[in-house]
């Protein structure tokens, strides 16, 4: 347990159970244990005297397994009547901002264990469809996310990624039950965060047992995984490391599309922890992913078969000092390697159609120091380089077998390029009590990419005022920019001579607490675009609309940074803050999405869904079994209609390019169940679930397209049971 501010430990410290006798002490390095508690779902009580009391749900396996959670506490606020006697010790005011831990992670349901998929639970936050795990944040393309897995940053957080889609795939590659909690910023981020316009996932790895071995399999529908932990040179540190295989047994008709799907991925991931000493830290972590799709035309002779093959790699290996400066601050040392390497080739008719390969590289070092110059000041900075190592192959036959989203037809390209250069980075921030109630952050970041020559300065700046106790309102301000994809840059020669992106956020919100038990958050944004790449070749073409598919969606066209919008909305959300028996959360965002392309017409985005809902309940009937529901709602995303006349003739898919984005799909809706017992055995525990997806088989639509002189029209996956067996050791 530790200090949430310093993050020095915290002794003497009381950790109890709630509705059961269990309690420990927690000792000098912060560390408790409370051993043999009946396996089941707990709520964890932490208590320190000037310290705010925290609740953190729990699992615990049975006299097998023992009790491993993490957990920080804020300081009390003193109650004041003049001056500085009564000011809070400082802490960063940011916007629009959650967090989850691993055990409500995984217990969310329709989410296939994934990450990026509990995510878009959060207000603000939409999806591109079941088939695919990117988060698009207030409008933003899936290209605008940073992840980050402790200090490392990831290129992306999913198996079958696509080209400039950080983190967008079909399943994720982290280990859920590997997730110690997940820090979710939708807007307003501090100045550590940048070269990114939308958001920030970062997900903290929890530290193995130090007290014992232990472990689980864990067998579903998607594959097998399997986890083991334990201590680490005399129980000075820890170790924990999972892996993971797929073997899909089944895969329904309805999610080919008359296609032949063989998809393939593996997953390994590591963490271990050593104290040098009692203010000294090392951490290593690992990870190694890759993937593999061949997608075949099953009604077609097979020389006329359209065939795709994909595959992708990810490796990544980082090592972090920390080092405690009592309770004065904490220093960090960063040095990480990421190699991600990415494959995409289509054959049509045994004629090679589109090939794409990529391999990105990144040698990353970074320092950051947070210390408390007064009580009352906390200052942080930082400062970061990274060797950015791109090359990229692209072959397209062109022609009409090469038409983008708006039925455009492209030229003959056969290219090979590559890049080698430098990002530097550094940033400084203060908070401080202005008075007892107001609250401040500001900060400055400098980014430069020595690739296309520019630097640019990012200011931020957070107000949080105290209403009355249980009521508070923020503002924040700030801009972001974020460097050209290395993608863009490689594709032509020209692409040099973009710009940085630039955003600029505003967010107002209030935040209250009504009767102890419910708590309740509204926002109003307003997020500006500048200098976004368009496309030369297709005057209605921005990039930023492009993401969300592992289809192609740029090829290589000289690009220009003329593109602009907006995204403006109102997001609400309000959940029971006293967890009891029964949790439940509930969510709606509202906003109106607008983009400009080269030819200055300001027209909605591709992911202006209007209105999106979430709800979520849930019931724990004992400790060893709960019952969870979540119904998502999204408004009609918009299409462009067919030109009829082009369409018929050619018997292809052409748009009616007066009509871009006026129309809309119906409304996207689901409903989700999961059910979960936990069965106690003498020396290990057996968690069973079942995971329904869509249970009343809503029919959504994922798109339309004109072929064989008729419109056809592909939905989004059926109802799918997703069964598992997890068995802890």
């Amino acid at each position: 347990m530790t200090d949430k501010i310093s993050r020095a430990p915290l002794s003497q410290a009381r950790v109890s159970l709630l509705e059961t006798d269990y309690l420990a002490l927690t000792d000098e390095a912060g560390v408790f244990l409370l051993a043999g508690v009946p396996a089941g779902t707990y709520q964890c009580l932490f208590e320190k005297d000037g310290f705010l009391p925290l609740i953190v749900k729990v699992r615990a396996g049975g006299d097998a397994k023992d009790i491993v959670v993490d957990a920080a506490l804020e300081s009390i606020r003193k109650e004041i009547t003049v001056t500085a006697d009564g000011l809070a010790r400082p802490e960063t005011v940011a916007s629009s901002r959650l967090s989850l831990t691993g055990v409500e992670l995984r217990a969310l349901p329709g989410i296939f264990e994934d990450v990026s998929r509990a995510l878009q639970i959060i207000p603000g936050v939409a999806t591109a469809g079941d088939f695919r795990n990117d988060l698009i944040v207030r409008g933003g393309s899936p290209a605008e996310n940073l992840f980050m897995l402790d200090s490392v940053q990831l290129p992306s957080l999913s198996h079958f990624g696509s080209q400039n889609s950080s983190g967008g795939g079909y399943f994720g590659l982290l280990n859920a039950n590997l997730v110690r909690n997940v820090e979710f910023y939708s807007g307003g981020f501090p100045a550590y965060y940048g070269d990114k316009l939308s958001s920030i996932t970062r997900i903290t790895l929890r530290e193995g047992d130090r007290t014992r071995i232990r472990g689980d399999l864990n067998l579903s529908l998607f594959g097998v995984s399997g986890s083991a932990e334990g201590p680490l040179i005399t129980d000075k540190g820890s170790w924990i490391f999972s892996l993971r295989k797929d073997f899909f047994i089944a895969v329904p008709k309805d999610m080919t599309m008359d296609l032949t799907v063989m998809p393939e991925f593996f997953d390994v991931q590591l963490k271990a922890v050593y104290d040098i000493s009692r203010n000294l830290q090392f951490s290593l972590l690992g990870l190694v992913a890759t993937d593999n799709l061949d997608i075949e035309e099953s009604d077609e002779p097979p020389a006329e078969r359209m065939t795709i093959n994909f595959n992708d790699h990810q490796y990544l290996a980082g090592g972090t000092l920390k080092w405690t400066l009592g309770r004065s601050g904490i220093a960090y040392f960063t040095l990480s390697r990421t190699d991600n390497r990415y494959f995409n080739n289509e054959f049509s008719h045994s004629l090679e159609r589109y090939t794409l390969r990529s391999n990105v590289k990144e040698t990353t070092g970074r320092m950051d120091l947070e210390i408390f110059v007064t009580p009352e000041l906390q200052v942080m900075g930082g400062l970061s380089y990274r060797q950015v190592e791109a090359d990229d192959h692209i072959y397209f036959r062109g022609g009409y077998v090469m038409i983008d989203r708006l039925g455009f037809s492209y030229t003959k390209k056969n290219l090979d390029a590559g890049l080698n250069s430098g990002k530097w980075a550094a940033y400084l921030q203060t908070s401080y009590p202005l008075t007892a109630r107001l609250k401040a952050t500001g900060g400055i970041r400098i980014d430069r990419f020595n690739y296309i020559g520019q630097t640019v300065y990012s200011p931020r700046l957070g107000l949080s005022y105290e209403l009355w106790p249980d009521t508070s309102v923020h503002v924040s301000y700030g801009i972001y920019y974020q460097a050209p994809e290395t993608f863009w840059l490689n594709c032509h020669p020209t692409n040099k001579t973009l710009q940085y992106l630039r955003s600029e956020h505003a967010v107002f919100g209030m935040e209250t607490i009504f009767g102890q038990a419910v708590k309740a958050t509204a926002e109003i944004y307003n997020k500006t675009y500048h200098n976004y790449p368009v496309d030369t070749t297709n005057p209605y073409q921005t990039l930023a609309n492009l993401g969300g598919s592992v289809i192609p969606t740029y090829y290589g066209s000289p690009l220009v940074s003329a593109g602009s919008g907006y995204a403006r909305g109102l997001e609400i959300s309000a959940r029971n803050a006293a967890e009891d028996k029964w949790s439940w959360f509930i969510d709606y965002a509202y906003s109106v999405i607008k983009y400009k392309a080269l030819d200055g017409v300001l027209r909605y985005g591709d992911f202006d869904f209007r209105h999106v809902l979430n709800a979520i309940v849930s019931h724990r009937f004992s400790p060893r079994w709960e019952v969870a529901l979540k119904w998502r709602l999204m408004g009609g995303q918009p299409y462009t209609p067919f030109d009829m006349k082009v369409s018929t003739q050619k018997d292809w898919t052409y748009f009616d390019l007066t009509r871009i984005n006026t129309l809309r799909y119906p409304a996207y809706h689901r409903l989700d169940l999961r059910v979960q017992k936990r069965f106690v055995f003498k020396k290990w525990t057996l968690d069973a679930y079942i995971d329904i997806q869509n249970l009343y088989n809503r029919k959504n639509i994922y798109y339309k397209f004109w072929n064989d002189g008729q419109e056809h029209t592909v939905h989004y996956l059926p109802l799918i049971p997703f069964i598992g067996l997890q068995a802890g050791f």
